[in-house]
């Protein structure tokens, strides 16, 4: 009896050891899991809903770098390995910070012959009149996050010495698949500034973008062939302005062209693969935009390595004053359409005309 009773506690005990053992390595699984397999996730926010979802690296300029239907490829140029680690691998925040390209969908201010015009912190860019690099704390400062849920968000960045405001940025994500961005400009200097905001969307250099203009609307284009660059071809079709970019003809190396533009429509379209990205925006009339620019520009980029190839598409509000604490606020719809059709104008454009409402 003594031996039955024996064997019993052994067994026991060896229960109760298996199950603290079990308890134990389970613990160190989920503290294994929440360490390293959300640490992307942990880096990228993300919102979502059955038609679309977006990402969000709020720790680099609260910029959006990924956009796409679910299941689907991601709309927005972007490069995941830069998502990683952000703190670690962001420029410094300051007056001397280099640019680093994250693309995706960024905000910058207007006009750009004044980003470095009205700051004392770097007297070598303010001399030189500098229009390079944006302001680093409104593209790769902290956004702190003041609302969030699994379809909305709001942030704030830091406070600018170079430009003297405070952005802050709304995403929110309709049950029908739309985006609402909407960026706001706080005036946090003790005088009046004057600036615009300017949405900068980028997407593969290959990628065929059309915007509704009439031939009045094309202000002009930047750019102009030298020893190494050509011009990125272009057309307008049905009333439509596109690129036609292609591999740079030797010996030239890059094909470059910027245009500015007036469109006669508050949209632009951007295809790319086998889906067509809608921009909604406010329309506004020619004297409401900075001379420097248009409401609407483009830019194509196609270089000789196989990461070059760039294609902005790029929105102004309106350039107006703000008065010390004033705000402004402008803001654009994103769709995303899947497109089975062909790659060219013909089939784009009808496709276009079919579904803009």
């Amino acid at each position: 009896m003594i031996n039955v009773l024996k064997k019993s506690a052994d067994r026991i005990n060896k229960g109760r050891k298996l199950t603290v053992t079990l308890f134990i390595m389970a613990g160190f699984l989920i503290v294994y899991m929440a360490v390293f397999c959300s640490r992307e996730k942990d880096n990228l926010i993300i919102l979502h809903n059955d038609q679309i979802e977006v990402g969000i690296l709020s720790e680099v300029g609260g910029r959006v770098v990924l956009l796409r239907k679910p299941g689907l490829q991601n709309v927005f140029k972007s490069d995941e390995r830069l998502w990683r680690n952000p703190k670690k691998n962001k420029p410094e925040i300051s007056a001397f910070s280099d640019y680093k390209a994250y693309n995706g969908h960024i905000v910058w201010i207007g006009p750009q012959s004044e980003w470095w015009a009205n700051q004392s912190l770097n007297e070598q860019r303010h001399a030189s009149k500098a229009d390079w690099p944006p302001d680093p704390y409104l593209i790769y400062g902290r956004y702190k996050i003041i609302e969030q849920n699994h379809s909305r968000i709001k942030m704030r960045s830091p406070a600018s010495p170079i430009s003297g405001i405070r952005l802050f940025k709304e995403i929110s994500l309709e049950s029908d698949g739309r985006v609402i961005f909407t960026a706001t400009a706080e005036n946090i200097r003790k005088d009046t500034i004057c600036w615009d905001l300017w949405m900068n969307t980028r997407l593969d250099g290959f990628a065929k973008a059309y915007v509704p203009v009439e031939d009045a609307g094309i202000k002009e284009f930047i750019h102009s062939e030298d020893e190494i660059k050509e011009t990125t071809p272009f057309k307008i079709d049905s009333g439509y302005f596109s690129f036609s970019p292609s591999i740079p003809t030797k010996p030239k190396k890059e094909q470059v062209q910027e245009v500015h533009l007036y469109p006669s429509k508050g949209f632009i379209a951007g295809f790319t693969g086998q889906q067509m990205l809608l921009i909604r925006f406010d329309l506004l009339d020619e004297d409401r935009i900075h001379l420097e620019h248009g409401q609407v520009e483009l830019y194509s980029f196609i270089g000789g390595a196989a990461t070059d190839p760039l294609l902005e598409l790029e929105v102004h509000s309106e350039y107006k004053l703000l008065a010390p604490g004033e705000t402004m606020s402008f803001n654009e719809i994103w769709e995303i359409l899947p497109y089975n059709g062909e790659d060219n104008a013909t089939d784009q454009i009808q496709f276009l005309c079919e579904n803009i409402l």
